[in-house]
């Protein structure tokens, strides 16, 4: 998924990230789950021009998982080959309350906004003097903790990606499992939320 030599993630391969899972384990475990279709309408997103206010996910857990408060991040970075500058950066993502089925969906906190902007706008600029030499990556990353028993061991996990408010939701992973996601990240057992 390449726009203007930007990789966007899979957005989602890190549900269940614990601190130190590396993104290739969970993309290993996510990638029968991707939607190619979904992947597809994803690669005309970019992460240099969307309005951080726009960008949402959209997670459907199973009962007795939920995503550890203060855990849900989205990292952007770019290189720049030609001068060796780099820009990483890590923003908040807040959930808002759950909808009727229990979702919950998570945004730029706009505290951040102010930040990514920027940001964009030196990764733009960069692009702009040299396109070729400029890449980057956009992920996100959310720990899952576990509810009571925890969730069933056939439970799956599912991730929609929505662009701009005016535009439906992108499905980008359908039926992730979640003990795949938990065994790739070399994790025994989810560590329950309290």
């Amino acid at each position: 998924m390449y726009y203007d030599n930007f990789y966007l993630s899979k957005v989602i391969p890190m549900i269940l990230k614990p601190a130190l899972a590396s993104l290739a384990a969970l993309s290993l475990a996510a990638c029968a789950s991707v939607v190619p279709s979904g992947a597809a309408r994803l690669s005309s997103v970019s992460p240099v021009t969307t309005d951080p206010a726009d960008f949402a996910v959209l997670l459907q857990l199973p009962p007795g998982l939920a995503v550890r408060p203060g855990s849900p991040q989205m990292a952007l970075s770019a290189t720049r080959t030609d001068t060796g500058e780099t820009s990483t950066a890590t923003y908040v993502l807040e959930a808002s309350p759950p909808d009727e089925a229990g979702n919950r969906t998570y945004r730029v906190a706009p505290g951040d906004y102010a930040s990514l902007r920027a940001q964009q706008s030196l990764i733009a600029l960069w692009k702009s003097e040299n396109e070729r030499a400029t890449s980057g990556s956009l992920s996100v990353g959310l720990e899952g903790c576990s509810l009571g028993a925890g969730p069933a061991p056939n439970a799956t996990v599912s991730a929609l990606v929505q662009a701009a408010p005016n535009q439906p939701f992108i499905q980008v992973l359908r039926d992730v499992s979640v003990a795949e996601i938990a065994r790739a990240a070399g994790m025994e057992e989810i560590r329950p939320c309290s």
